[in-house]
This record gives C-alpha cells, sequence and structure tokens, in this order.
C-alpha cells in the first residue's frame, strides 16, 4: 500500500548467554538502490556512478563499505541530519555499543565488526540488519526503574 512501511523487527532475549538479538527487515528497494535512483532531472541523477568513479570503486561491496565508513555522504534533501544513519551504526560497533552487525542489502552482505563485505550470487530486495547486545558491550546507565 502507498505510503506504508513495510519492514519488521524481532527481539530475542537469551536470559542464559546474556545475550539481546535483534534483527530487522525493511522490504524496500534497499541501500544500493535507493541510493540509485535519483530522477533523470536531479543534480544527485549519476552521482553514484560518478562516487565510484573517482573513489575507483568497482562493486557494490565496496561502495557499501565506503558508506558504511562514512566516506561517502549522500542525500537528496541536503537536510543536515540525513544520511549519517548507516555510519553511525557502525560507530555503535566501533564504540562497542553493540556487537555481531551483519547487513545484507541488494546483492552486498556485511559482517561489520569484522570489515567483511562480499558480494552475493542474488540480489536481495530489501535490507537486513541483524545485531547483539551483551554484557561485553559497553553500556550507560539506565535512567528508567521498573
Amino acid at each position: 500500500i502507498s505510503g506504508e512501511k513495510h519492514w519488521w523487527l524481532s527481539v530475542n532475549h537469551d536470559k542464559e548467554n546474556k545475550i539481546v538479538r535483534f534483527s530487522f527487515v525493511d522490504h524496500g528497494v534497499g541501500i544500493l538502490t535507493s541510493l540509485d535512483r535519483k530522477p533523470l532531472g536531479s543534480k544527485w541523477y549519476g552521482l553514484i556512478d560518478g562516487a565510484k568513479s573517482v573513489l575507483g570503486i568497482r562493486t557494490n561491496d565496496e561502495f557499501l563499505k565506503e558508506i558504511m565508513a562514512g566516506r561517502i555522504h549522500e542525500t537528496v534533501t541536503r537536510k543536515k541530519y540525513r544520511g549519517k544513519g548507516l555510519p553511525n551504526i557502525k560507530r555503535m560497533i566501533d564504540f562497542n555499543r553493540i556487537g555481531k552487525l551483519h547487513v545484507i542489502s541488494n546483492n552486498v552482505y556485511a559482517e561489520i565488526q569484522d570489515e567483511k563485505y562480499r558480494l552475493l550470487s542474488c540480489d536481495f530486495k530489501g535490507t537486513f540488519f541483524y545485531w547483539e547486545m551483551c554484557e561485553n558491550n559497553s553500556s550507560r546507565p539506565w535512567p528508567i526503574s521498573i
């Protein structure tokens, strides 16, 4: 249905091993397809191919790695708060707030924590995230008492 969001979030609390596992799937077009779908008249049209060329990026796995690292900032809105989500998710790994982040989008599979990015033989129309939180992750005090 037009205008509706099609995504799912799943949370599993493994009390015995003290791990909380999260899975999020967005049934949209995927990160890379979304960036590449700029209208013909838009100043952003063809920018993805141009950015890949300038940076010497040949494949989507290399491109996603650059996006996650924050070296490529793409947004159509030109709003400062847009286009920072993926690099901020990567920072949560770097700051040990979460662990074992895996991403599947379009034809790329990534194990972000280990910086392993590879191309898939098939295309996933959407984006899938999996991550964990455990007692080894650093955290801040929870301000709400239950």
